[in-house]
């Protein structure tokens, strides 16, 4: 019987610690010969494991600080873990710069360093402790993420965008590194470049829990006028649901991302028919916030889908659900050249004041004046028609 507690993985497999791998090899397949997965599960289990650990060369470096010094290593790793876990990134700090002094060569101490100073915003020292962990480590995803992530705080959008596309190359089916890119390309203005970024990952299957690129592809779509890319996003997620499970839950995000964005955003009214077409068979419950919901469309406000949208506001390009893009509101005002020129004209035959109190009621007051004139231009020609008709009958 082969017991966990008893052994470590060298002596488990009969090898000394500067064991080849075909020697490690040699001994795990004389050690499964003893104990078999079908008479020995668990004992094959662990001789797997270790044999797994010992093989690899990165596991193999870290096991061995693990069990070095008789376990003190882990379980100072697990306090600075957990003070870093808790916000606590000062104290995490100091208590990883005592143990480096011990392993100076460990990974995961110093990648704990260095996600502490971003933590603490000093993004310089996080850069230079990330590049020099790059430089040994060049496909690590971590070091990699943390750098695209700094060099965007930095505006070194391009250096961003290098990292961003490698990690995509590294691992294509990580959503979170489609969505720094598309971010980047946004900061850069590349604005069809971010929205394929995220087309791009649409095409892999994505399901509910990518909901963060449906929703940032979605409000992109919009604050860019995008039409083509909007009608896309929202033809997935009305199909996305697989079952009335999917479909409540597609909704209940949905409704978070409505009420977060408020009735103000260029987005909202869109957004409540999305969730109205998406609530069919209808529940009670969502039909009760669409009342309310649809109740709350402002009626001075321009939002996309209506006759036209400006560009007010701004998309943050960080996370969707914080992106706030005002719809336009019509405040009533005139055109400020033709109020001008009404003034100028003004001036000639009344006095310059008097021009300029023209221009002003004008420039402040056009839409009022607008709908002012067409009623009196209506009046006026009604009079007309009625005069005409009296004269003809005379």
């Amino acid at each position: 019987m082969i017991s966990a507690l008893e052994k470590n993985y060298y002596d488990l497999l009969g090898v000394d610690r500067h064991a080849s791998a075909i020697e490690i090899k040699k001994a795990y397949i004389a050690k499964i010969r003893q104990f078999p997965n079908e008479t020995h599960p668990e004992e094959f289990k662990l001789l797997t494991k270790a044999y797994q650990t010992l093989l690899n060369a990165d596991k193999k470096s870290q096991y061995d600080l693990e069990i070095k010094d008789n376990g003190v290593y882990p379980k100072l790793l697990i306090l600075a873990e957990q003070a870093y876990e808790s916000g606590k990134y000062q104290t995490a700090l100091h208590q990883l710069e005592a143990m480096l002094t011990n392993y100076p060569d460990d990974l995961q101490i110093q990648q704990y360093m260095a996600m502490c100073y971003f933590e603490l915003d000093r993004l310089k020292d996080a850069e230079r402790l990330f590049l020099r962990l790059e430089a040994k480590y060049p496909d690590n995803e971590n070091i990699l993420f943390y750098l695209g992530i700094i060099y965007n705080k930095f505006t070194s959008y391009h250096q961003a965008k290098a990292k961003f596309e490698k990690l995509i190359s590294l691992n294509p089916y990580e959503s979170n590194y489609y969505l720094q890119l598309s971010n980047t390309y946004y900061y850069l203005e590349q604005h069809d470049d971010a929205i394929e970024v995220l087309e791009t990952y649409l095409t892999k299957e994505p399901a509910i829990h990518d909901f963060q690129i449906f929703s940032q592809l979605y409000l992109l779509s919009i604050y860019t006028d995008r039409r083509v890319s909007h009608d896309l996003v929202v033809d997935k997620l009305l199909n996305l649901p697989k079952a009335e499970e999917e479909r409540h839950t597609l909704m209940g995000l949905l409704i978070d991302l409505c009420e977060e964005l408020g009735n103000e955003n260029a987005a909202y009214k869109d957004l409540v028919t999305l969730i109205k077409d998406l609530n069919k068979p209808a529940i009670a419950e969502v039909d009760n916030w669409l009342r309310q919901a649809e109740a709350q469309v402002r009626s001075d406000l321009i939002y996309f889908g209506d006759s036209r949208l400006t560009s007010s506001g701004s998309y943050s390009g960080t996370n969707s659900y914080s992106n706030k893009q005002r719809a336009s509101y019509d405040d009533g005002r005139g055109s400020l050249v033709f109020a001008i020129i009404l003034g100028i004209i003004a001036s000639f035959i009344l006095t310059p004041i008097g021009g300029i109190i023209v221009g002003a009621i004008w420039y402040f007051n056009a839409a009022w004046l607008k709908k002012a004139l067409s009623v009196i231009g209506c009046l006026v020609l009604i009079l007309i028609v009625i005069a005409f008709i009296i004269a003809a009958n005379m």
